[in-house]
């Protein structure tokens, strides 16, 4: 099953689009968490259409994908 929703960015994530004056995009997150979709990004799992864990500390994560890449350098 695949979810469907919005998804905050920052000027950080995409420039252009806050610029334009958007600051949600469409996105869709695969419930099945053996998915490849889900495991991206490294370090962290897509656990929703904004939600993120990571697995390093195991910390919940929400988007904007700035601040998601911001806890990965972290560790």
């Amino acid at each position: 099953m695949v979810i469907a929703g919005l998804e905050p960015v920052t000027a950080v994530d995409d420039p252009e689009l806050t610029a334009a004056g958007h600051f949600e995009v469409g996105s869709q997150w695969c419930t099945n968490m053996d998915c490849p979709s889900n495991h991206v990004v490294p370090g962290v799992t897509r656990v929703g259409v904004n939600d993120y864990t990571c697995q390093v500390c195991g910390e919940a994560l929400r988007t904007p994908m700035s601040n998601v890449y911001a806890h990965r350098r972290e560790h």
